[in-house]
């Protein structure tokens, strides 16, 4: 027999056993001595339709009501033997997992610059000692290596300003935040794609820092979705097999 796993649990959410799941499956519980997997029989993998992705997380958002699991990504299936040996194996770092998000939930942030301010910043600090550089030595493996230069430059330059975001949003946010997982894109509009682990009673003052931080900093559209289930910090545990 093989199973669709949503989540694991500390105990049995309340109101999810028999509702249905993906594919019409009926939602039960595996009891594995204090760690509860949340899953339904499943004769293969479901395909990725929006109605099946809408099912896996309408369960997960359910499970989500009563408690913080560990969430599965969706496709996640495993025979029972397999299911037995995933769990024992990686026994510790499930427990671990479910002890952290304990009582709390993740908050997505989004920092975006605008494209054109971010060129013409860039712009402004490279081009002047390069163009004086071109026009003294000229020829065209001058113009070859001027152009990886500043390349190399805007580059350093998009780095030093994304560290330097994400350090300000570090500021505004981590009274608050018990755990960060931060993509930085320096050269993209998207300067960092951040997700916060927040405690749910937290959430009302997360917020409150949210509408803060954002009219400090009129260089910067932020943006915050959430709360979700803590699928960032699961996913980058690699102690969790």
């Amino acid at each position: 027999m093989d199973f669709y796993l949503y989540c694991f649990c500390e105990g049995a959410p309340a109101g999810i056993k028999g509702m249905p799941g993906d594919e019409d499956s009926c939602i039960q519980f595996i009891d594995f001595k204090g760690i509860v997997a949340v899953a339904a029989e499943s004769a293969n993998r479901p395909e990725p339709s929006v109605s099946n992705v809408i099912a896996h997380n309408r369960v997960i958002n359910s499970v989500l009501r009563s408690t913080t699991p560990v969430p599965c990504r969706f496709g996640t299936v495993l025979s029972q033997r397999d299911l037995d040996v995933y769990v024992e194996t990686n026994r510790p770092a499930l427990n671990r997992l479910l002890e952290k998000f304990r009582g709390c939930l993740e908050m997505a942030l989004r920092i975006t610059s605008s494209a054109q301010d971010r060129v013409n910043t860039l712009s402004d600090q490279v081009q002047p000692g390069l163009n004086s550089f071109v026009e003294e030595s000229g020829g065209p493996g001058t113009q070859f290596l001027a152009s990886r230069a500043r390349r190399a430059v805007r580059e350093k330059i998009a780095d030093q300003r994304a560290s330097e975001v994400l350090a300000w949003a570090d500021s505004q946010f981590s009274p608050l935040v018990k755990d960060r997982v931060a993509r930085l894109r320096p050269e993209s509009a998207l300067v960092a794609d951040i997700a916060h682990l927040v405690s749910r009673r937290a959430i009302h003052d997360y917020r409150e820092s949210f509408e803060s931080a954002r009219r400090q900093r009129a260089d910067l559209r932020l943006s915050i979705s959430g709360p979700w289930a803590p699928y960032s910090f699961a996913a980058s545990d690699d102690s969790v097999a």
